[in-house]
């Protein structure tokens, strides 16, 4: 959490605010990563094999705008992919309806303090170097 703080405080943040998003990057992070596969539950190929088609599973994220991702992401919008983490997308989708919209900016996948944090990322990486790296 140190490291995100003054990636926060690089981009120009002020101690209390880039406490108090790295505080926020750790809780969301967190609460992603509890509900995803361990990296032995990872090593089954079973447990990363489950179907699905895409128009009928935006029904399961009624809080995230699946189409929208998909178009944003110009990725096929009908057809077959592979929900790797069921209970990663379902908590994923509890998030989006259960965090306050300061903390979570709801343009797919976007939320506001991670985004930022990796934004303040690539902008202190070029105030140190003089060149900006890529973070994704």
């Amino acid at each position: 959490m140190a490291h995100v703080h003054k990636m926060f405080m690089l981009a120009g943040e002020t101690e209390a605010q880039a406490a108090k998003d790295a505080e926020t990057v750790l809780a969301l992070e967190t609460r992603l990563a509890k509900a995803s596969l361990t990296v032995t539950e990872q090593r089954d190929p079973q447990n990363l094999n489950h179907p699905i088609d895409v128009l009928p599973s935006s029904k399961e994220l009624p809080h995230f705008a699946l189409a929208d991702y998909v178009a944003a992401a110009h990725a096929p919008a009908a057809g077959k992919a592979n929900d790797m983490e069921p209970k990663f997308f379902a908590e994923f989708n509890t998030l989006v309806a259960d965090t306050p919209i300061e903390q979570v900016d709801v343009s797919p996948l976007a939320f506001a303090a991670c985004l930022r944090r990796h934004q303040a990322y690539r902008r202190a990486s070029t105030k140190r170097t003089g060149t900006s790296i890529r973070t994704s």
